[in-house]
């Protein structure tokens, strides 16, 4: 899935042309939104969504509705998923009826088209369309009693791989470019690793040149650190737990919320957690810390589904930026951010609004 984050990000880039040619400030969040929708609905569902010529498309104003909603549906989904079982006998959906009625036939009908006309894309939806049919992806596998996937579990997968790497993403992403703009020396730093990998790869932006950006990933680490993306983990106690600084024993079945945003904000593990340090991510810190005091993906075999594709989309994005152009703080911009206490993601209130110029 490369090849796509590729030719979309060369649009990402070519859409700060307008706001430079014109001295204006960039909607940071937004613009980053529109590339990773424009990529994830591309990967995951065959489409071509246009949203960065566009500056909108549907699949964003659906993804509003799933990453925005009011307050009482926050509760009812908390509600909905503490009590899954009566959930499940009362019928009761965790997502909008409009966001189900959008993403089902969307699925469907893009898998009938292409069993139809034999069409084959490298993306998410031709793994989940060879294990509706066979079971497996592997080309030589025997698909003999091996499980398929139902149609309405490709729709699910589908939507899962959109909720990984749509509004994560681009939060990300748009964080990361802030805190680039606002520490001119880190942003130069960077920039100075990632011209040296691209001259290694003849300037071109390849899967093996981002994988030796290793300060980059530093940076992205911090930056998910800060801005967590998802603040808290839910898991299930699979056997009994007892916690001895607490002596309380956790039963089978427990739902338990683990609240990652506090341990990354935790001084005791990150000190002076409020400011932005990329070499607390550096081999030597990282080996100091305990090993699970950073969850921005989780961990164990429920660690997230789209952790590599994120990761990937957000790398791209920045080397795409760093390689050509220069960042800056627009005044339109709180300095230090304040971060809506509304949102279930980090959010920063008033906007990340940054200006941009050609090296």
């Amino acid at each position: 899935m490369f090849v796509t984050i590729r030719e979309i990000g060369d649009e990402f880039l070519a859409s700060f042309d307008k706001y430079i040619d014109r001295d204006e400030p960039i909607d940071m969040k937004l613009l980053c939104q529109c590339f990773t929708c424009d990529v994830v609905g591309s990967c995951a569902f065959g489409l071509q969504c246009n949203s960065l010529k566009n500056e909108g498309s549907k699949l964003l104003e659906i993804g509003d509705k799933v990453f925005k909603p009011p307050a009482w549906r926050n509760m009812l989904t908390f509600m909905l998923i503490s009590c899954k079982e009566l959930a499940k006998r009362l019928h009761l959906a965790v997502l909008p009826s409009d966001v189900t009625s959008f993403f089902m036939p969307l699925v469907a009908d893009t898998v009938r088209d292409r069993e139809q006309n034999a069409i084959v894309r490298p993306d998410f939806l031709n793994l989940l369309i060879q294990l509706k049919n066979k079971g497996t992806v592997e080309q030589h596998e025997q698909a003999e009693g091996l499980e398929k996937l139902t149609l309405d579990e490709v729709s699910a997968q589908a939507f899962v791989f959109f909720f990984a790497g749509f509004e994560t993403s681009s939060t990300t992403l748009s964080f990361a470019l802030f805190e680039l703009a606002n520490n001119p020396e880190i942003q130069e730093r960077v920039r100075a690793e990632v011209l040296e990998k691209l001259k290694q790869h003849d300037g071109q932006i390849t899967y093996e040149a981002l994988k030796e950006m290793t300060y980059l990933d530093q940076v992205i680490n911090e930056t998910l650190r800060m801005y967590t993306p998802v603040p808290q983990l839910m898991r299930v106690a699979n056997e009994p737990y007892h916690l001895p600084t607490l002596n309380v024993t956790l039963d089978k079945g427990t739902m338990v919320f683990i609240p990652v945003h506090s341990y990354h904000h935790d001084p005791a593990l990150f000190p002076d957690p409020y400011r932005f340090d990329p070499d607390r991510f550096a081999p030597e810190s990282i080996t100091g810390r305990h090993s699970h005091a950073f969850l921005p993906f989780g961990e164990g075999p429920r660690n997230c589904i789209g952790m590599r594709f994120g990761l990937l989309e957000v790398k791209f994005g920045v080397v795409q930026v760093l390689s050509k152009l220069c960042l800056s703080v627009d005044q339109r911009t709180t300095v230090p951010l304040k971060l809506s206490k509304s949102s279930g993601f980090p959010l920063a209130e008033g906007g990340i609004w940054l200006r941009a110029s050609r090296l």
